[in-house]
């Protein structure tokens, strides 16, 4: 007789599933903080990690199954809430850094060990939801939607808790939600009391860790080099669902890139805007215009010089250079995008000036505000937002940039008045990667010849690239050429230039930059084929404009740089590493105890089941990163994209009962053909609907990802019925191949995607369910004949 799964069951998955997935999405936020972006996803591939560990864990210890099931869910979720506070504390703990990883092999070491303590929770979580999945298979499609459900309310809860609570308040409040699930598990048992009783003693137990909760920045951030000096502090901290923004005030804060050497005054007292820990720039403190004289010998001061009174955009907030540079040269109007409202709210001049009307604030992504506005204007500024270390070491590589990909110029330069200009300043490489890469972007958002219409300046520390939308006169040329022998900067390109105009006043050995140029108006095809680093324009499906790496050149490469450590900080690198250190651990906890069995195998369901996790991600990671582009921010796109997957794959599932086995054939060719349609379809529908507010673009999103989420959430639970006809036992082995797989694919997803871009991921994601189905059409096969 079936064992009837009771209600306390059911409501204890979705609350164990609304904890795990917010803490997967929390540690995505924290990991970005602490570290850097590129370690966030390595999140997803840890979660499933342990997911599979804990069904190997239980096809070995069969011994578990003697207990009474209910006991035995209600200890494992009592260990849940305190495993997720053991493990943020332990990771606090670990002295591992990014920055290191060039010079100490230990930091690889590090990473294993974050793998398994980050890991513990979702092991825990997954000894649950197996022992359900297995103990009531024949409940497998409620089961699942409870579970997918409660996931997707999960990704939804840290946007609402990161506000209100901060890092270490969301943490607690998960670990409550976790506690919560434990009472509902031992509704049935002689504990039950209990769990109601100690509620309020380890609601107290845990507000008083909160100290050793919170965010613990690498010592090489900004923020905690800007505090190590004597007499700096916090001024001031604000959380949103999207970021950490600080306020630091310290002696050693001087913010004005590319200053002339000519310039003998003081800047004015500075305060650092730090966001997520890193320096975004600095808000200046002058009490009257003729404080900013300095701006005039900033490389931006040349656009004021070629044109009067202008109508100026500035694109994103880097503290108020830009903006001040304008207001005090005159701009008869000055506009700024800002995507983050917290980091307008911290800058009390920026709001001054707006609430004069001396300025237009926008609060708004940018690709979304220009889509809908027919403005024009004569200057557009994008801020100077990256770091010169990080973006040295390439510390921003596996980030997404949808600023700096060639539709996003070319709407720039639709957004141009006759005669505007585009005016992009970069941090100064050497060798030369993202500063001639954005040269590449500016030759190829223009139509035809754009010899004329681009010119490029350098100091010691920058490079200042203009893109004019008629051509530039010559009267203008000899401007430019002027300002720079005023302010001693060098000239890289101008129309007509030779190289006597060159490499005069900030000497390198060579004339690199002007010949690279050069090159790029000449045969630009040649260059990206030959030159060390990929310095081709990034698109909008492949994003990662401070990723310049090429592994086939890299023997060359660290040759070139007297074979010195700093370019496995690249996060190419360290992807790489932690796909190998995935695959080993994965193999490690999960296939090698699963195989040591050597009853009941059965390759087709391992491979099936492995072929549909690796499908499910490989649409999940490149739905997040095409989403980033429509919301405008990564954790609106993580949120949204992870929960509009999971409750619709919970929602299939649950429809899944009504649908007989041999079904599951035409579900995985549908499904593996709208796989295909999506990348194709996507962003032209993202171009109609990307100036609607945002409330409408996360309503269109949920509504854009629910048929395919319908459909991904069907080949699980239908294989395991199927499964389970074969053999009750195989259900563990499924569970394990399923989360191997789903281990891996995440790291493997972003590595394809930043050399072959995220329609080229999708694509493999269509393979793999095609794949599955030719094994799912051989498992029922052999089962019906048989």
């Amino acid at each position: 007789m079936r064992e009837k799964l009771n209600k306390g069951i059911y409501f204890g998955i979705f609350l164990l599933s609304v904890a795990i997935l917010s803490l997967e999405i929390t540690f995505i936020r924290i990991f970005s903080i602490s570290q850097y972006y590129h370690f966030a996803f390595m999140i997803v591939s840890i979660a499933f990690l342990g997911y599979g560990a804990s069904g190997a864990f239980l096809s070995i210890y069969r011994g578990i199954w003697k207990f009474d099931i209910e006991n035995l869910l209600s200890f494992l979720s009592l260990l849940l809430p305190l495993s997720i506070i053991i493990s943020q504390i332990v990771i606090n703990l670990i002295p591992f850094d990014t920055y290191k990883i060039a010079w100490d092999k230990t930091q690889f070491f590090y990473i294993g060990i974050y793998y398994v303590v980050l890991a513990l929770p979702f092991f825990i979580s997954g000894m649950c939801i197996a022992i359900i999945l297995k103990k009531f298979s024949h409940e497998i499609a409620r089961v699942y939607f409870f579970n997918l459900l409660g996931s997707g309310i999960g990704c939804l809860l840290p946007m609402v808790s990161f506000p209100l609570l901060g890092d270490s308040g969301t943490i607690i409040a998960i670990s409550i939600i976790a506690y919560a699930s434990f009472i509902s598990f031992s509704r049935n048992t002689g504990i039950f009391r209990f769990s109601i009783i100690s509620l309020i003693p380890f609601i107290l137990f845990v507000s008083l860790l909160n100290p050793f909760l919170g965010v613990k920045f690498s010592q090489y951030k900004d923020i905690n080099i800007a505090l190590s000096q004597k007499g700096s502090r916090i001024l001031r901290t604000e959380w949103n669902s999207i970021s950490r923004v600080d306020l630091v005030d310290s002696p050693l804060l001087r913010f004005a890139p590319g200053l002339s050497y000519k310039f003998r005054g003081e800047i004015p007292k500075q305060i650092g805007v730090m966001v997520d820990g890193n320096s975004l720039g600095a808000i200046t403190l002058y009490n009257s215009l003729d404080k900013l004289e300095f701006t005039t010998h900033l490389p931006q001061a040349i656009a004021y010089h070629l044109l009067k009174r202008p109508r100026v955009l500035v694109i994103g907030l880097n503290g108020d250079l830009e903006i001040l540079t304008a207001l005090y040269h005159g701009a008869e109007s000055i506009t700024f995008i800002e995507p983050n409202p917290a980091v307008v709210n911290s800058n009390e001049i920026i709001r001054n000036l707006s609430r004069e009307g001396k300025i237009t604030a926008r609060i708004d992504d940018v690709r979304s505000y220009l889509g809908k506005s027919g403005e024009r204007f004569d200057i557009i500024i994008i801020s100077q937002k990256d770091n010169l270390i990080h973006s040295s070491l390439g510390l921003y590589s596996m980030s997404e940039d949808y600023l700096f990909t060639r539709e996003a110029f070319r709407e720039y330069y639709e957004h141009l008045s006759d005669n505007g200009i585009l005016l992009i300043t970069k941090w100064l490489q050497n060798p030369p990667r993202e500063d001639i890469r954005t040269i590449s972007l500016a030759i190829d958002s223009i139509d035809g010849d754009a010899r004329d219409k681009i010119i490029v300046m350098r100091s010691y520390v920058t490079m200042t690239i203009m893109i004019k939308k008629n051509k530039f006169t010559e009267r203008e040329i000899r401007t430019v050429i002027n300002f720079c022998n005023e302010m001693l900067y060098d000239m890289v390109y101008f129309p007509g230039i030779n190289e006597s105009y060159v490499n005069i006043y900030n000497k390198f050995p060579e004339p690199l930059y002007y010949r690279l140029t050069q090159d790029l108006f000449e045969s630009r095809d040649e260059v990206y084929g030959n030159y060390l680093f990929d310095i081709s324009p990034t698109t909008d499906d492949r994003p990662f404009f401070h990723h310049y790496i090429k592994l086939d050149k890299i023997t060359h490469l660290y040759e070139s740089i007297g074979k010195k450590p700093e370019i496995f900080l690249q996060g190419g690198f360290l992807s790489f590493i932690i796909l190998i250190q995935a695959i080993i651990l994965s193999i490690i906890l999960i296939l090698l105890p699963v195989f040591s069995i050597k009853k009941g195998r059965n390759f087709n369901i391992i491979i099936y089941f492995s072929l549909i996790g690796i499908g499910f991600m490989f649409i999940e990671v490149p739905l997040i990163q095409k989403f980033i582009l429509f919301l405008g921010q990564p954790l609106y796109s993580v949120s949204i994209v992870i929960a509009s997957l999971l409750v619709f794959s919970g929602i299939g599932s649950y429809l899944s009962r009504k649908f007989k086995p041999n079904k599951l054939i035409h579900i995985l060719l549908i499904l593996s053909t709208m796989a295909i349609l999506y990348p194709l379809f996507l962003p032209r529908i993202f171009s109609s609907l990307l100036a609607l507010d945002i409330q409408l673009r996360i309503l269109s999103s949920i509504i854009l990802l629910a048929p395919i989420s319908l459909l991904m959430g069907i080949p699980f639970p239908l294989g395991i019925r199927i499964t389970k006809d074969i053999n009750n036992d195989l259900i563990m082995w499924a569970f394990c191949a399923n989360a191997c797989s789903s281990v891996i694919a995440p790291v493997l997803a972003v590595l394809i995607a930043m050399s072959h871009g995220f329609s080229s991921v999708i694509g493999l994601a269509s393979l793999s369910y095609i794949l599955s189905l030719v094994f799912m059409f051989r498992i029922i096969s052999h089962h019906s004949s048989s």
